[in-house]
């Protein structure tokens, strides 16, 4: 049982390392996109904040990303 675990937790890990990371769409954000976000006009982000041009300059999920900061006013295309 243990030896099952094991082998499913490396082809886990080797899965991960073989498919590409996405950067966020939003212009001045350089988080990566998780597997789970939502296309929005083609386009992935990796929060909501950063998929709805930051209202209220609504901060990036990643507290050390100043993206919303930047004034870049909408969807990039």
């Amino acid at each position: 049982m243990l030896e099952t675990a094991h082998t499913a937790m490396r082809f886990h890990l080797i899965k991960e390392s073989l498919m590409p990371q996405h950067i966020c769409d939003c212009p001045y954000c350089e988080c990566v996109v998780p597997d789970t976000a939502n296309e929005v006009n083609g386009k992935f982000y990796c929060c909501e904040a950063c998929a709805t041009s930051h209202p209220d300059n609504q901060p990036c999920q990643d507290s050390q990303c100043d993206c919303h900061r930047r004034n870049w006013g909408g969807i990039k295309s």
